[in-house]
C-alpha cells in the first residue's frame, strides 16, 4: 500500500487508537475463564469452551494484527524520516533531525539566554565602572584647574583628564565575539521556528511509503 507521510502520520495515530481499545478490554473479553465444579459454564463470559476458545483465538489474532500493522507502518515512518531531506532557514536536515532540533530547540534558547545575560551584565558593569572614571576625572581636573586657573591651557587639562579616566576605565573583553554570536544565533532559531512546520508538512505530504499492511 502506497501513501505520503501525511497519510502515514495520521494512520499511524488511528492505529494506536486502535491498539489502545483492543487491548484495554473488560473481563467479559478476556482471552481466558475459569468453571466451577465438573459441568459448570464459565462464570465470566458463559461460553462453552469451544465458543471460548474460537472467540479468544478471534480476538488475539485481531490484536497481533493491529500490533504487527502499526509496527510495520510506524518503522516505515521511521526508515523515510531518517533518509528523506528537508531544507529549514537554508540548512538540509533529514526529517528526524528536524523533528529532534525542533523538539529540543528550548535547549537552543536557554543557551541563548545565558549569553544574552552575560553580556548584559558585563556591559552594565564597564558602564557603571567608565561612569564612575568619567566621575573621578571629572573631579580631579575641576580642582587642578580650580587651584590654577591662570596657568592651565586646555590641552593640559584634556591630558589631565585622559590620564585619570585612562587609568580608571574598563573595558569589555570578548575575545569569542559572544555579542555577536547572540546576534546571529537568536536570528537563525526564530529562522529555524518560523519555517520548520511548513518545511516538514511540505515534505510529508511529497514523500510516499510503501507499506504491507
Amino acid at each position: 500500500m502506497k501513501m505520503s507521510l501525511t497519510e502515514a502520520l495520521a494512520k499511524l495515530k488511528l492505529y494506536n487508537k486502535k491498539v489502545e481499545k483492543a487491548t484495554n478490554v473488560s473481563e467479559k473479553e478476556w482471552l481466558m475463564d475459569y468453571v466451577k465444579g465438573e459441568a459448570a459454564k464459565g462464570e465470566l463470559t458463559h461460553l462453552t469452551y469451544k465458543e471460548l476458545k474460537d472467540v479468544a483465538e478471534a480476538r488475539l489474532q485481531k490484536v497481533t494484527a493491529l500490533i504487527e500493522n502499526r509496527n510495520k507502518l510506524k518503522g516505515a515512518i521511521a526508515q523515510a524520516n531518517a533518509l528523506t531531506k528537508v531544507n529549514v532557514a537554508g540548512k538540509d536536515y533529514t526529517i528526524v533531525q528536524a523533528i529532534e532540533r525542533k523538539n529540543s530547540i528550548y535547549l537552543e534558547r536557554e543557551f541563548l539566554d545565558i549569553l544574552k545575560n552575560q553580556v548584559f551584565v558585563i556591559k552594565n558593569k564597564v558602564s557603571e565602572i567608565n561612569e564612575r572614571a568619567q566621575q573621578k576625572a571629572n573631579d580631579i581636573v575641576e580642582a587642578q584647574v580650580q587651584a590654577e586657573v591662570k596657568n592651565k591651557k586646555t590641552e593640559e587639562v584634556e591630558a589631565l583628564y585622559n590620564l585619570i579616566y585612562n587609568k580608571n576605565k574598563a573595558e569589555i573583553l570578548d575575545p569569542l565575539n559572544i555579542e555577536k554570536m547572540v546576534e546571529d544565533m537568536e536570528e537563525e532559531i526564530e529562522l529555524f521556528e518560523q519555517e520548520v512546520d511548513v518545511a516538514l508538512s511540505i515534505i510529508n505530504a511529497k514523500t510516499e511509503i510503501e507499506v504491507d499492511i
